[in-house]
């Protein structure tokens, strides 16, 4: 009788190869120790498992709320410039004031607030300009809102006014906004 693994010639009877120690035939089956799993490795098993599954405990909020301010930031972003554009074209209409229009604004070198804007609604916010008001009727246009509102619930809206604060709210409603300062 000859080895199926390394060819080598073997005595009849014999369970394993006494040249590469592979088992035989079919009496090699029942011959060969079932294998059993050690009590330690299985226990070495479950403390990796808990360890890794802690340590995503422990990071995943850290990482949800980096994912929202990153996702936010664009929206910010776009206000700072809204608001700069805002004060330029205030400057360039004296008798005017603000706007309440977006499309007046987006004549800033390089188109900057278009591109804002832009950037801000791919990333799930929608632009508006609100609460424009004049002392008087027909007056200067002296106060607005400009006011970034998502398009997910779990995202904050933002706003800021003259003033160039820009706020967020601790909630997706233009409403709440100005509790929290961010810029100025």
């Amino acid at each position: 009788m000859f080895c199926t693994h390394c060819g080598s010639q073997v005595a009849q009877g014999l369970a394993f190869c006494a040249n590469c120690g592979q088992p035989l035939g079919p009496a090699a089956a029942a011959a060969a120790p079932p294998k059993k799993r050690s009590p330690a490795g299985w226990g070495c098993l479950v403390a990796v498992l808990l360890f890794f599954g802690l340590c995503a405990l422990i990071a995943l909020p850290d990482f949800l709320a980096e994912q929202r301010r990153a996702a936010e930031r664009p929206a910010a972003q776009a206000l700072q410039v809204v608001v700069q554009a805002e004060q330029s074209y205030a400057a360039a209409h004296p008798l005017q004031g603000f706007t309440c229009d977006l499309g007046q604004l987006q004549g800033t070198p390089n188109n900057l607030v278009s591109k804002k804007v832009l950037n801000a609604a791919v990333g799930g916010y929608r632009i508006e300009l609100r609460d424009c008001t004049a002392e008087s009727s027909g007056g200067r246009v002296q106060h607005f809102h400009a006011i970034a509102l998502p398009a997910r619930a779990d995202r904050r809206a933002y706003c800021a006014d003259e003033s160039g604060n820009v706020d967020r709210s601790y909630s997706n409603r233009a409403e709440d906004c100005a509790q929290v300062h961010i810029t100025r």
